[in-house]
Protein backbone atom coordinates (compact mmCIF):
# COMPACT_ATOMS: atom_id res chain seq x y z
CA UNK A 1 0.00 0.00 0.00
CA UNK A 2 1.31 3.68 -0.60
CA UNK A 3 3.00 2.85 -3.58
CA UNK A 4 1.20 4.96 -5.52
CA UNK A 5 3.76 5.03 -8.80
CA UNK A 6 4.37 0.89 -8.83
CA UNK A 7 8.48 1.47 -8.49
CA UNK A 8 8.54 -0.93 -5.33
CA UNK A 9 9.22 2.34 -2.80
CA UNK A 10 7.13 4.48 -1.21
CA UNK A 11 8.55 7.78 -0.75
CA UNK A 12 8.24 11.31 -1.89
CA UNK A 13 7.00 10.47 -5.80
CA UNK A 14 4.13 9.08 -4.14
CA UNK A 15 3.35 11.87 -1.86
CA UNK A 16 3.71 14.25 -4.69
CA UNK A 17 1.42 12.39 -6.59
CA UNK A 18 -1.25 12.65 -4.23
CA UNK A 19 -0.22 15.94 -3.11
CA UNK A 20 -0.80 17.43 -6.91
CA UNK A 21 -4.31 15.36 -7.68
CA UNK A 22 -6.06 16.30 -4.58
CA UNK A 23 -9.09 16.42 -5.04
CA UNK A 24 -9.51 14.68 -8.59
CA UNK A 25 -12.78 12.38 -8.59
CA UNK A 26 -12.44 9.85 -10.97
CA UNK A 27 -9.19 9.18 -9.97
CA UNK A 28 -7.09 5.77 -10.29
CA UNK A 29 -4.47 4.51 -8.29
CA UNK A 30 -1.76 6.14 -10.57
CA UNK A 31 -3.36 9.52 -10.15
CA UNK A 32 -3.11 8.75 -6.08
CA UNK A 33 -6.62 7.12 -5.51
CA UNK A 34 -4.99 4.51 -3.17
CA UNK A 35 -8.74 3.23 -1.22
CA UNK A 36 -10.28 2.79 -4.82
CA UNK A 37 -13.31 5.62 -3.86
CA UNK A 38 -12.29 7.42 -7.17
CA UNK A 39 -11.66 10.94 -4.87
CA UNK A 40 -7.63 11.60 -4.40
CA UNK A 41 -7.91 13.05 -0.53
CA UNK A 42 -7.25 12.27 2.90
CA UNK A 43 -7.41 8.40 2.72
CA UNK A 44 -4.87 8.15 -0.09
CA UNK A 45 -2.67 10.77 2.08
CA UNK A 46 -2.77 8.60 4.95
CA UNK A 47 -2.16 5.28 3.39
CA UNK A 48 1.14 7.47 2.11
CA UNK A 49 2.41 8.48 5.56
CA UNK A 50 1.82 5.26 7.23
CA UNK A 51 4.13 3.13 5.02
CA UNK A 52 6.22 5.56 4.02
CA UNK A 53 9.92 4.15 3.45
CA UNK A 54 8.38 0.42 2.45
CA UNK A 55 9.94 -1.33 -0.39
CA UNK A 56 13.54 -0.91 -1.99
CA UNK A 57 14.59 2.44 -2.59
CA UNK A 58 14.84 2.67 -6.57
CA UNK A 59 18.89 3.50 -8.12
CA UNK A 60 19.95 7.45 -7.81
CA UNK A 61 19.60 9.21 -11.22
CA UNK A 62 23.33 9.65 -11.82
CA UNK A 63 26.23 7.15 -11.03
CA UNK A 64 29.63 7.79 -10.08
CA UNK A 65 32.25 6.38 -12.91
CA UNK A 66 34.73 3.69 -11.04
CA UNK A 67 38.23 4.76 -10.45
CA UNK A 68 40.08 2.63 -13.03
CA UNK A 69 37.44 4.90 -15.88
CA UNK A 70 38.17 7.55 -13.96
CA UNK A 71 42.07 7.46 -14.67
CA UNK A 72 41.68 6.42 -18.41
CA UNK A 73 39.98 9.50 -18.64
CA UNK A 74 42.37 11.59 -17.02
CA UNK A 75 45.82 10.20 -19.25
CA UNK A 76 43.38 10.48 -22.48
CA UNK A 77 43.49 14.59 -21.07
CA UNK A 78 46.57 14.46 -20.44
CA UNK A 79 48.18 12.90 -23.76
CA UNK A 80 45.32 15.52 -25.73
CA UNK A 81 46.60 18.81 -23.84
CA UNK A 82 50.48 17.52 -24.60
CA UNK A 83 50.13 16.20 -27.79
CA UNK A 84 48.55 20.26 -28.82
CA UNK A 85 51.58 21.56 -27.17
CA UNK A 86 53.93 19.92 -29.03
CA UNK A 87 52.33 20.67 -32.14
CA UNK A 88 52.31 24.38 -31.86
CA UNK A 89 55.41 24.61 -34.06
CA UNK A 90 58.27 25.29 -31.28
CA UNK A 91 61.01 24.09 -31.85
CA UNK A 92 63.00 21.34 -29.75
CA UNK A 93 66.66 22.04 -28.05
Amino acid sequence: GGDVNEDGFVGGADLTQVLYNWGMTGAGRSDGDLDGDGTVGGADYTEVQSNWGNGTPPEPPGTVPEPAALSLLLLGGLTLVYGRRSSTGATKR
